[in-house]
């Protein structure tokens, strides 16, 4: 039992340290924080635009209900949270990806993941410590863009929107893009580690971006669309369906718990090969 100990003190102690090295080898690129102020910069321009374009239409707010930009009659609180998840939702959606990416390619770019093997002979655990890094370091980017949104938010909506801000609801709506952010950059970081390369794994994320936002797969096979994780978590996100085909929340969520399930498979089955250059 004894002898157990030291082994178990040390495994915990070698994957803390792997974690460690992780973080600290994406935190040390200049590549990311200047990523990381790009996509703030453009999450505060997202929310800026929201804000002031609710705040117009807040003129005609009436018993709880206001005329939307299409000139249809709906909930206020349901403006309001669209607006909250706006601007997070279109940084994670179409530029955290990547920079996660492009933040990982780096190490196969440099070569920097051989020094990663040599030092932590176990490739489940180096894949693990990677998971546990790109969930911490795209969440808390995701957490400071939410932030900061709600922020300006605060300050540009009329004050019947700054209680549903600070509710229950608008809070949830952070958690789902926090969920939603987490699960795209694990997709991202493992089909870089697919193609170890930093331009085709860009070139597939913008492929997929093309197609879900053309909408040209739903031309194919009407619903198609939905196997995308960008569109079919939608009415997860924003709680309601935009059309007919849309999936449900539940649905949404299965879907995006799927396409992490076989990037992580897929980048564990990549990293138990010999040549990861």
């Amino acid at each position: 039992m004894s002898a157990g100990i030291p082994r178990a003190v040390g495994t915990r102690f070698s994957w803390v340290s792997t974690v460690r090295a992780e973080l600290t080898k994406t935190t040390t690129l200049r590549s990311w924080w200047i990523g990381v102020a790009v996509i703030m910069a453009l999450n505060i321009y997202f929310a800026q635009m929201s804000a002031s374009l609710l705040a117009e239409l807040s003129a005609t707010l009436e018993n709880g209900f206001y005329l939307d930009f299409v000139g249809q009659q709906a909930p206020y609180e349901r403006g309001v949270t669209d607006t909250i998840l706006s601007s997070p939702y279109q940084s994670a959606a179409l530029f955290l990806p990547l920079l996660v990416a492009a933040a990982s390619g780096n190490e196969y770019r440099t070569r920097q993941i051989l020094t990663s093997v040599a030092a932590v002979p176990s490739r489940l655990c180096l894949v693990g410590a990677k998971i546990v890094s790109t969930v911490l370091l795209s969440g808390a980017v995701v957490v400071a863009m939410f932030v900061v949104s709600d922020i300006i938010l605060l300050l540009l909506l009329p004050d019947p929107a700054v209680p549903i801000v600070l509710s229950g609801p608008g809070i949830l709506v952070g958690a789902k893009v926090l969920l939603y952010a987490v699960l795209m950059a694990l997709f991202a970081e493992a089909l870089t580690a697919i193609f170890r390369n930093t331009l085709a794994a860009l070139g597939c994320i913008v492929l997929i971006l093309v197609l879900a936002f053309s909408q040209v797969l739903d031309a194919i096979v009407p619903g198609l669309n939905n196997v995308l994780p960008m569109i079919g978590a939608k009415t997860f996100l924003f709680g309601y369906p935009d059309s007919p085909t849309s999936l449900t929340g539940g649905q949404g969520v299965i879907l995006l718990v799927a396409w992490a399930a076989v990037a992580v498979i897929a980048w564990a089955v990549v990293f138990r090969q010999r040549d990861l250059t």
